[in-house]
């Protein structure tokens, strides 16, 4: 067998929770859109990259979509490169799948996911996830985090 010896890469893991208390339960509500296009401001971008920098130290920050250059600001932010998940993926349906199922693991401590549309189900199934998790987690809509400039 032959093992590397130059790079190690370190993951945070799986860890437990808790209950939660009622002001863990405020800080889990999520910025969801509803069914009109959300176009974030600023304050809101620079309250997505607060809350990533914010976040609990050992666990993932889970990036669904997305783009190069938020990740990037994410580094720049001084956020380890070990800590962030990103998930490219290229089918609306496994993005919905990826984005439920990193807030029900329990295992990110932020989740940040762009989708092209939100239906109203899929609305209701991630809201109802939120309930049962401490993940605080923005959701966005393809392509309105950072406008073309054509």
């Amino acid at each position: 067998m032959k093992f590397q010896h130059t790079t190690k890469i370190h993951h945070p893991g799986l860890w437990q929770s808790a209950g939660q208390t009622a002001s863990q339960q405020a800080a889990v509500s999520s910025v969801i859109a509803s069914e009109a296009t959300f176009n974030p401001t600023n304050d809101q971008h620079a309250e997505v990259v607060a809350a990533c920098v914010n976040g609990e130290s050992e666990k993932w920050i889970t990036i669904v979509g997305g783009s190069r250059e938020f990740i990037a600001e994410l580094l720049a932010a001084g956020i380890p490169k070990q800590r962030i998940r990103w998930l490219r993926t290229g089918d609306h349906t496994q993005r919905e799948w990826a984005l439920e199922q990193a807030t029900l693991a329990g295992t990110s401590a932020v989740i940040v996911g762009w989708l092209d549309g939100l239906e109203q189900r899929f609305c209701q199934r991630i809201k109802m996830a939120c309930r049962l998790s401490q993940t605080k987690s923005f959701l966005f809509e393809e392509d309105t985090l950072f406008p073309h400039l054509h």
